[in-house]
């Protein structure tokens, strides 16, 4: 087994511009979320009872790691952190807040109930 040509390709891309990296951060990880929401509402549709919570739960990682990630990013590319050094701190970021969603997943679900009921009180 061997790597990809194209993926060194890209990865001396990256590090040449590290610009991707944060266009990736701001936009990449959204478009992502709106795209896995189309077989997840397939599924839902379908009638596989698990579905709404695992989309709930791969919402909450991602809306975790775009606020953070972009923002991250950002300062990283200002201080001329080079673009492989980004992408292996997004990865590892994004690694983190999955495990925080996993293990907080009960306590966030409370909190983001909590917060809808208030403003829908309002």
């Amino acid at each position: 087994m061997e790597l990809s040509v194209e993926l060194i390709d890209y990865l001396n891309k990256i590090n040449q511009d590290p610009e991707y990296m944060v266009l990736w951060a701001a936009f990449g990880v959204p478009a992502l979320l709106a795209a896995l929401a189309i077989p997840f509402g397939v599924l839902r549709k379908i009638g596989v009872p698990q579905a709404p919570s695992i989309y709930a739960f791969v919402a909450a990682v991602f809306l975790c790691n775009w606020l953070m990630g972009f923002l991250s990013q950002m300062a990283f590319m200002i201080l001329g952190v080079p673009g492989i050094k980004m992408l292996l701190l997004w990865l590892i970021m994004f690694f983190v807040y999955s495990i925080f969603v996993s293990l907080n997943y009960v306590y966030i679900q409370k909190w983001v109930n909590e917060v809808t009921k208030n403003k829908i009180k309002k």
